[in-house]
């Protein structure tokens, strides 16, 4: 964990955010004619203002009577039956932040809208007022940084609590509560508008941008909207200039946070759309992080938890972007993930003109193919339903922790979207006593570890070759994360049948440990040179007692269900005197033999014989007749 000094300003929280009562309230309104109190400067805030995205109403509409609205009602009910403690004082240092989002707060407001019970609006404002009796007298434990007011909180709970009044105009909240709830969002308004006077990197104030921009549109009477509205677009733009790589990645490489500031993305892109009209989906780089995510999404509809990330599911985002830009690629890809029925109640879910956008024809499908995402630092090589996506990018720090792992040139492999070759991910929240020694470690990747130890955040990762033909797509790339050249190709042979050769070498000769670490989610079998669990593994040179096993945790994808629940991941450790390891992998079975050596490998399999040198790579039939040959060196 990096942390920088002083991730937001110095504390600027005052009476114009925390004290805000009634008459602040009217003030702020700009004290309409005949508006004297909470009940008054109610009727009409909800007359004056608009739609706030997403609608929860809609939502419910389309899941009501699913596994998803039973799910939602369970969590509702323990809410009710078993309020929790507001504070979240029972939660470590990151996740009590977290806790202060309200998102816990979200199954009240969607239960009341899926059963009209009232005893569900009871349970929110209960908890919600207790919350913002509370909330002034807490203390979180990272330095500088409030528990409630800061960037990510303020974001979050305008994300719950805007479309959240839409939803309760025609329930029993009291005016209290009314008046509580603007109150937070107002006064959260006003912090972000100080906070974000300038253009920082990272997700923080990317998110922040789309919060002021939706509260200064969904109430456009606040006295202050107008500048809230304007400071959310130019920081939003600049975001989109300044925080998204060349190739529309995210600034931090992290498919998770990536898809975080892509939703915010999609909200300013609904609101400018239905009450800005400024054009805001003309710009190149919107179109360009919706494609991003869409190279990083395999056959299974997930994007790998690289960089801290979560699996992102990425259908319904993709769904969501493709409507909003009109983009028939992106529907198309979504449509091929998504079950049909799970189509549907996405596009009920959204409002009515951007749901009526789904295309009637398709265009020609685009073959898969390879690509390098240079900006980014991230390679997918494909063939047919063999993928591999390697990190070959740069450690990036963050407004508080940096989100990049301590591993370079390491990879993951899927086969029809079922992870093969997997690593460990993100946590499951940043208080994880592992979080430092296995998640983010060297050790928790399929890369290469000297000294047992993490290589520097200075890796100085670069691209030397990256090429595709109808019969290989090779990548070679180098580190110097240990302080000497370590270098790694990738040769995935695109032939049936498709298989993946890892080659690592390093320009050092002093006395050091080498370890190669190979992770799946299944169990390895084998001895020496030759291991099996779902993929098919040959270590050229292995001995008996070179190798061993591990087992650590992460989350594994899941695409028949669509769930990542953590489970054990098994780790192959190959460790040896020198830094030079080819390894062999295989999404098959049946009819391998790999003999040979580093420099003249042999790979025999179903479909004939292949020979591996260091420069070249050619293929025999079954028959002996050379079908083609190429340059891997």
């Amino acid at each position: 964990m990096t942390t920088a000094t002083g991730p937001e300003k110095a504390r600027h929280i005052d009476d114009r955010i925390t004290r805000i009562g009634t008459d602040e309230l009217v003030e702020a309104f700009g004290r309409p004619e005949g508006v004297t109190d909470l009940q008054s400067l109610r009727q009409w805030a909800a007359a004056e203002s608009r739609t706030a995205l997403w609608p929860i109403g809609r939502w419910a509409d389309a899941w009501l009577g699913t596994d998803e609205a039973a799910n939602v009602i369970a969590a509702a009910n323990r809410l009710r039956d078993e309020p929790t403690d507001v504070t979240g004082a029972q939660l470590g240092r990151s996740a009590r932040y977290g806790h202060h989002y309200l998102g816990w707060l979200h199954p009240a407001i969607q239960a009341w809208e899926l059963t009209g019970d009232e005893a569900y609006v009871h349970t929110f404002e209960t908890l919600f007022l207790n919350w913002a009796r509370e909330k002034d007298g807490l203390a979180g434990e990272w330095p500088g940084l409030d528990l409630v007011w800061y960037s990510l909180g303020t974001w979050a709970r305008a994300a719950l609590l805007l479309p959240a009044l839409d939803s309760l105009r025609r329930s029993p909240l009291s005016d209290e509560a009314w008046g509580a709830i603007m109150a937070t969002l107002i006064g959260g308004a006003r912090w972000a508008y100080d906070e974000h006077d300038a253009f920082r990197h990272g997700n923080w104030q990317f998110v922040s941008a789309s919060h002021l921009l939706h509260i200064g549109a969904a109430y456009p009477q606040l006295m202050e909207a107008a500048a809230w509205r304007e400071r959310g677009r130019e920081r939003l733009i600049e975001h989109l200039d300044q925080d998204l790589r060349d190739d529309g990645g995210h600034h931090e490489r992290s498919p998770g946070y990536h898809s975080m500031c892509l939703d915010a993305v999609q909200l300013a892109l609904g609101v400018d759309e239905l009450h800005l009209h400024t054009g805001l989906a003309d710009h190149p780089k919107v179109r360009a992080m919706h494609h991003w995510l869409l190279e990083l999404t395999g056959n299974g509809g997930w994007a790998p938890h690289l960089q801290d990330s979560g699996i992102v599911w990425s259908g319904p985002s993709l769904l969501r972007g493709g409507l909003l830009l009109d983009d028939q690629e992106l529907v198309r890809a979504a449509e091929r993930w998504l079950p049909e029925e799970r189509v549907l109640r996405e596009l009920a879910a959204l409002p009515t003109a951007f749901a009526e956008r789904r295309p009637t024809s398709w265009p020609n499908p685009h073959e898969a193919r390879s690509v390098l995402l240079p900006a980014s630092g991230y390679a997918v090589l494909k063939a047919d339903d063999l993928r591999v996506v390697v990190n070959c990018g740069p450690y990036v720090e963050h407004e508080l922790e940096s989100h990049s792992h301590h591993a370079v040139l390491d990879f993951v492999v899927d086969h029809a979207g079922e992870p093969l070759l997997w690593e460990a991910g993100g946590p499951p929240d940043y208080d994880d006593p592992a979080y430092q020694t296995w998640y983010r470690a060297a050790r928790g990747h399929n890369t290469v570890m000297v000294d047992c130890g993490d290589p520097s955040p200075d890796r100085d990762a670069v691209v030397e070759s990256f090429r595709e033909t109808d019969e290989v797509a090779v990548l070679t790339a180098r580190h110097r994360g240990y302080g000497f050249v370590q270098r790694r190709t990738f040769v995935l042979v695109r032939t049936d049948p498709a298989y993946l050769v890892v080659r690592d070498t390093a320009e050092d000769d002093s006395n050091r440990t080498y370890e190669l670490h190979l992770h799946s989610p299944t169990p390895w079998r084998g001895k020496g040179d030759e291991w099996e669990s779902g993929v098919r593994a040959w270590l050229i040179g292995a001995a008996d007692d070179s190798t061993h096993l591990t087992t650590g945790t992460a989350r594994i994808p899941n695409p028949e269900q669509g769930t990542a629940e953590y489970g054990p991941l098994h780790t192959l450790g190959w460790q040896r005197t020198s830094g030079d390891f080819t390894t062999v992998l295989a999404p098959t079975t049946e009819g391998w033999h790999v003999f040979g050596t580093d420099s003249a490998l042999t790979i025999a399999h179903p479909q004939g014989e292949d020979l591996l040198t260091r420069t070249q790579l050619s293929h025999k039939d079954a028959d002996g007749t050379v079908r083609w040959l190429v340059e891997v060196g």
